[in-house]
């Protein structure tokens, strides 16, 4: 490739893909499994990743608040001089451990993935018997 069409040497050069695979010297990938990395222990579980990858990710979310609420909770952080963010997750932990919210008992899986328990759990065959009973409805309109 000559260094007009090489984008090391020219930011406006756009080589084609044959072009930059050979500047590279790259092959086409034949085995999938050539890509499996080794980076974590078979005997490790899952959680464990699942945390370090959230902790690797620096996970954030963003959160839609009324102006009413961001400025009351603003004011309770800095009096307790903790950050939103903090004050947000203290709140929501300390709720939903204490009580049970709206019949909904809220908590956090091993794998950090939000759960509830609303009582009743519903089985496949509930489900499929709701959507049977709701083709009947429509079937007689």
């Amino acid at each position: 490739m000559d260094k007009v069409n090489d984008p090391r040497f020219n930011f406006d050069a756009s080589p084609t893909v044959d072009e930059l695979i050979a500047q590279q010297g790259k092959n086409s990938i034949k085995d999938p499994r050539s890509l499996l990395g080794d980076f974590c222990p078979e005997d490790e579980p899952i959680e464990r990743f699942l945390s370090a990858l959230r902790e690797w990710r620096g996970v954030r979310t963003t959160l839609d608040l009324t102006p009413e609420a961001y400025h009351l909770a603003k004011a309770v952080a800095c009096e307790r001089k903790h950050s939103l963010a903090a004050l947000v997750s203290e709140c929501i932990v300390g709720h939903t451990k204490s009580k049970r919210t709206n019949g909904l008992d809220l908590g956090v899986s091993a794998a950090g993935f939000p759960t509830f328990d609303g009582g009743v759990r519903r089985t496949h065959s509930d489900v499929k018997a709701l959507l049977d009973e709701l083709e009947e409805v429509d079937e007689r309109q």
